[in-house]
């Protein structure tokens, strides 16, 4: 998805506005524009770090292809104060990591009470502009049993995109319940504590276990 957003050149009087800077290979000077805060802060929310932006400058005659390459925040209120856009070459490829998003259910979580441990939130990808996504669904509904697993090479990857992270790394897996393995801790540490005698004790004597096991004898 592409997005759209507006800018003005700086004119000396942004107050009430968010400054920002477009670069870029073919970029000959950088050019200081200046944002609507509200409006940035609606598509930054939307859009992240790797998603297409069309950026239409006040004066100019058609947008600009950019990425948002860096966000800076006040260091008290945590409010964005200046924004970094990469414009993109034409025929350039990018690399950008995009979200994996996890969908649908697991068969071994929901009736074998497996345990779902996912490994990455992102995945490093290249490619060009017009193939960009910015999120990457992993279907969770192929984890059948204990101990499946999703790897990067078993993701559904569009077409025109070149994968960056390892292909064997492990997406996703269904992990065996601990609840079996806490039970028996529990019950070893019980064990254990009633064998051992309590701190400051002291050891019984020799012979006073076999006295006290003697029965008295009747008057």
């Amino acid at each position: 998805m592409i997005y759209e957003l507006k800018a003005k050149l700086r004119s000396g009087d942004e107050a009430e506005r968010l400054l920002a800077v477009v670069y870029g290979p073919e970029v000959k000077e950088n050019k200081l524009i200046s944002l609507h805060p509200v409006e940035f802060g609606k598509l930054y929310e939307a859009a992240g770090e790797s998603s297409i932006i069309n950026l239409s400058i006040e004066g100019e005659s058609k947008p600009r292809e950019v990425l948002i390459k860096a966000v800076d925040y006040t260091p008290v209120r945590d409010i964005v104060r200046h924004v970094d856009f990469y414009q993109i070459k034409a025929g350039q490829k990018l690399e950008v990591e995009v979200e994996l998003n996890y969908v649908g259910e697991s068969s071994a979580v929901k009736d074998l009470g497996g345990i779902l441990v996912t490994n990455m939130d992102h995945l490093k990808i290249r490619c060009l502009a017009k193939d960009m996504i910015s999120e990457l669904n992993v279907s969770l509904d192929a984890l059948k049993a204990l101990n499946d697993r999703i790897a990067v090479k078993d993701l559904a990857i569009p077409a025109g995109i070149e994968v960056l992270s390892n292909l064997d790394d492990v997406v996703a897996i269904v992990a065996a319940p601990e609840e079996e393995k806490a039970e028996e801790a529990v019950a070893t540490t019980a064990a254990e504590g009633e064998a051992t005698p309590a701190e400051g004790a002291a050891a019984p004597a020799a012979g006073e276990s076999a006295k006290a096991a003697e029965p008295k004898k009747g008057k």
